[in-house]
């Protein structure tokens, strides 16, 4: 214990990295158990940032051990009530926070925070804010928080916590349940709480941060209305750093509790601190009858499959917290799991990676070579394309993306329909008085940071601007084509009003000259594309509204003075947002007519071939599971990737007073590999690939883009 002090001077110093290699967790298997507590329940473990492990149980009470679990200290008080779970090390201090609740919740509430690695306790000062509806929850019984270590919220406390209404009991308030998160951006002293998970009757949840940045939560279910099954996991993700839940699924491979009845069980999840890598680690127990047999899985991919599980007890197991060592600790290398072991105590088990490869195959998915160390495999991850590709921080309406290479700054730039799906307004209001949205990728098109909105003139103070595409000519002047809508955005309920094809120009891609309205077909004309022709004239293609909702072109020499097409080809197939690309010797037109894309085909731009759908059925990554819809494509050599949008959980949701619920508005932005197979252009959207967005030569035109 004397080398504790050393120890977290170290990780406060940055020289104890967070995440380590995956080694430490193999070499030869390893397992060993030991009881901490004779009475009581609900557990929760941590590992300090020097490597102490604590285990924490009610009343409030802890045990620490500084030998990576081989010994235990007497027990220490935390603060007299009953037990909140949530435990959370805040990795920028060092802090440990404790949550302790006066009795069953609902109940008063006292935070307690340790900087001596839980030797000492003290109440702290405390403020939990509501979410969107009031509802301040509980913290009661939930698994361990984390301090998140990527992206924009980096540093972010985060843990699981639930809303219990009224009362816990009688079982019929059960509906009125759910779980959530509470996060914290100043150090623990004031929280906020998440919006609910998407499912009600959820309670005990956990999380863990990914490498991408993205949570995985995964909670209990002890009600679920008819026709959902309650005796599995129910998870959901969050790409906003735990402030928002989607896509709830259920896993078909991790059972929630016992078989016999619809109640559920506390479970436990860490991911192991392995750099570049999503290797999660749950506890429950695998049981046809009876709190027993406790079991853990593990999952290579952050939990979208779960091939691997071994049992740990056979007999009693109830609550359960799992956790894993830190790297330069005496804890490194170690997974820990603290459960109820049915004799009214708890005890601890602890075991590495390598003793959990010889358990048995799920069939859900498959054990990667790597996780074994097998030298053959690759060295790196293979950092795949996260799904969603992004989601806007403002008001979680992105759509109608277009990509561009900003040669001034080395990256990509995504300039996208800013829709403000959050905002509470009648009709399709919510789809009007939109700017057009920036973010940028530095890494290829892997992670992309908002920018904010492009600063556009505008002829009249109520306007949106939709469906924005850009090309770039000989000098490097960028072109904007971009939907205009006059008129107040919020009094625009409907679909009714006039649309025109504005365009502008830019030498930065920031601030942009009006240069003209196109002189279109009619007065309700929109999602203008623009590609460039092989003998250097440009074409322009748009949907015209007032004209039967055909697809009409726009021909020019010089991106300023446009003429009617003489054959635009496909002025009669309804679809909006056409979008035309090479690849693979052809020309692609894609057109959205709200059932996925249609695909057309063409040797010379003019005539064009109809070749049937992609996107038409739902995919199963992370908010996809709905048809494609306005989509951008680039082109590296022979693949291209398209970005498309989807509203994840479809939009047939009852209007109340005229206005969708956010479930119905929200969208997501997602990537796709897209391929030329026997003269056929075909896409899997389910299928893992890494997003390679091409470096253009620093003198190329970008025509596309």
């Amino acid at each position: 214990m004397l080398l504790a002090p050393c120890w977290l001077a170290r990780a406060l110093a940055g020289e104890l990295p967070a995440e380590g290699s995956l080694g430490a967790f193999l070499g030869e298997p390893r397992f060993a158990m030991q009881p901490v507590y004779a009475k009581d329940r609900f557990p929760n473990l941590v590992v300090a940032l020097d490597g102490t492990v604590l285990a924490f149980f009610n009343g409030v009470k802890v045990r620490r051990s500084g030998d990576g679990g081989a010994t235990w200290g007497e027990e220490v008080l935390v603060g007299r009530g009953f037990m909140g779970g949530g435990v959370t090390v805040d990795e920028t201090t060092g802090e440990i926070l404790a949550f302790v609740e006066e009795k069953h919740p609902p109940a008063p509430l006292t935070v307690y925070g340790s900087k001596d690695q839980g030797q000492t306790w003290q109440p702290r000062e405390t403020v939990i804010k509501g979410n969107q509806a009031g509802n301040v929850p509980a913290m009661h019984m939930n698994e361990h928080g984390v301090t998140l270590r990527f992206g924009p919220h980096r540093g972010r406390l985060l843990r699981p916590s639930r809303w219990y209404a009224q009362a816990n009991y009688p079982p019929e308030n059960f509906p009125t349940h759910y779980t959530d998160a509470i996060y914290s951006d100043d150090g623990g002293r004031t929280w906020q709480a998440s919006e609910p998970f998407p499912k009600m009757g959820t309670g005990e949840a956990t999380l863990a941060e990914l490498s991408d940045g993205r949570i995985y939560y995964n909670t209990r279910r002890h009600w679920a209305p008819k026709g959902e099954n309650p005796r599995r996991r129910w998870t959901a993700w969050s790409h906003d750093g735990g402030a928002t839940w989607t896509n709830a699924v259920m896993s078909e491979v991790l059972p929630d509790g016992d078989q016999d009845r619809d109640y559920g069980l506390m479970g436990g999840l860490v991911r192991l601190p392995v750099a570049g890598r999503d290797i999660l680690v749950f506890s429950n127990i695998e049981s046809p009858a009876g709190r027993k047999g406790g079991t853990v899985w593990a999952s290579f991919d952050g939990g979208t499959t779960w091939p691997l599980k071994r049992r740990i007890a056979e007999g009693g197991f109830g609550y359960s917290s799992v956790n894993a060592g830190r790297p330069g600790t005496p804890s490194e290398g170690w997974v820990y799991v603290m459960f109820e072991n049915g004799g009214a105590g708890a005890s601890v088990a602890r075991f590495n990676l390598r003793w959990l490869l010889a358990g048995e195959r799920t069939g859900d998915g498959a054990v990667p070579r790597w996780a074994a160390g097998d030298a053959s495999a690759p060295s790196t991850p293979p950092a795949s394309t996260p799904a969603p590709l992004y989601r806007d921080p403002v008001y979680d309406g992105a759509a109608d993306p277009v990509l561009v290479w900003n040669p001034a700054r080395e990256s990509w730039w995504m300039l996208y329909t800013q829709r403000r799906a959050k905002l509470d307004l009648p009709g399709v209001a919510w789809c009007h008085g939109c700017e057009i949205g920036v973010a940028e990728s530095q890494d290829a098109g892997l992670s992309w940071s908002y920018l904010g909105q492009l600063p556009l003139s505008h002829p009249d103070p109520g306007y949106s601007f939709w469906a924005p595409d850009v090309v770039r000519d000989e000098s490097g002047t960028f072109h904007l084509f971009v939907t205009y809508v006059p008129g107040d955005g919020d009094r625009k309920i409907d679909w009714a009003g006039d649309r025109y094809l504005f365009q502008y120009r830019s030498a930065d891609l920031w601030t942009w000259d009006f240069v003209q309205r196109i002189p279109a077909t009619s007065d309700r004309c929109i999602d203008p594309t623009v590609f460039r022709r092989p003998d250097g004239t440009w074409r322009l293609w748009y949907k015209d509204e007032g004209r039967r909702s055909e697809t009409l072109a726009l021909d020019s020499r010089d991106l300023r003075t446009w003429t009617p097409a003489s054959d635009p080809g496909v002025s009669r197939l309804y679809g909006e947002a056409p979008k035309v690309f090479s690849l693979g010797g052809a020309y692609w037109m894609l057109k959205d007519p709200d059932s996925g894309l249609d695909v057309y085909c063409s040797t010379n731009l003019s005539t064009w071939t109809y070749q049937g759908k992609i996107l038409d059925i739902p995919g199963r990554r992370n908010d996809d599971g709905s048809i494609g819809k306005h989509p951008d494509v680039v082109v590296a050599g022979e693949r291209g990737c398209i970005i498309y949008f989807t509203h994840p959980h479809g939009q047939r949701f009852p209007s109340v007073d005229n206005k969708m619920p956010l479930a119905a508005k929200r969208s997501s932005l997602q990537a796709a590999e897209l391929e030329v197979r026997d003269g056929r252009l075909v896409v899997d959207r389910d299928r893992p690939f890494r997003i390679q967005l091409p470096t253009p030569p620093a003198t190329a035109a970008a025509g596309v883009p």
